[in-house]
């Protein structure tokens, strides 16, 4: 802890970490320490220093875990003004893309700012079966895995009735993340929208209807 005070750019790696790891590292750090002691008791007293040196440099280099710092930018919350002066805004409900466990932490930044309630969430560690409603959904199931789903005359009944399931269930819109969990805006996710009309876009994100996206099938 005191130094991570003093340099942090080293040592925060080792300082900081999950909290519900804390009951797995504490009993490992004590048995280590016990096999220390064993150690250094079979050595003699000029080598025991050297020992505990070397042993610190390989548990430090198997565990050394740089931090990731994200810059947030303050423009990238606009589109949540936008939304909440939507007809019926209190009834918004959102879909996140591209999906992903890092990224719906992101997304929750955003849910704690507006209220929005939206598809996918996870704090911690999540059961498998918090995902059967996504893979349940032929839509969120295709874009959970990053793969286009697009609505074309020998997919559309698949594809309307994956829709309505959505609607029915109370999503309203579809928010395409620029800039979050994708080095390139040209991931599979996105051709799934490129025939849609965005009701709103700037360079962070684009959002669109999905009253829109039903209107983008094909009528042959």
């Amino acid at each position: 802890y005191f130094l991570n005070q003093l340099l942090p750019p080293v040592f925060q790696a080792f300082h900081s970490s999950e909290h519900f790891m804390a009951g797995a590292r504490v009993p490992i750090a004590v048995m280590s320490c016990y096999g220390l002691v064993a150690l250094c008791q079979a050595r003699r007293a000029q080598v025991k220093p050297w020992l505990i040196l070397l042993l610190i440099l390989i548990v430090a280099a198997e565990y050394y875990n740089p931090v990731e710092e994200r810059r947030i930018a303050y423009r990238s919350f606009e589109y949540l003004s936008w939304l909440a002066e939507e007809e019926n805004s209190d009834d918004i409900a959102l879909i996140n893309l591209p999906m992903g466990r890092k990224n719906s932490k992101h997304y929750l930044l955003f849910q704690s700012q507006s209220g929005f309630p939206q598809v996918e969430g996870t704090l911690t560690r999540v059961p498998a079966n918090a995902f059967d409603y996504i893979e349940a959904n032929a839509l969120l199931n295709a874009w959970r895995n990053d793969q286009a789903v697009i609505c074309q005359a020998d997919t559309k009944a698949g594809y309307l009735a994956a829709l309505e399931q959505l609607e029915t269930d109370g999503f309203t819109h579809v928010v395409l993340h620029h800039h979050i969990g994708q080095r390139s805006r040209y991931y599979p996710a996105r051709e799934s929208l490129e025939l849609v009309e965005p009701a709103y876009e700037d360079q962070f994100v684009s959002v669109y209807r999905l009253a829109a996206i039903r209107r983008s099938c094909p009528s042959a």
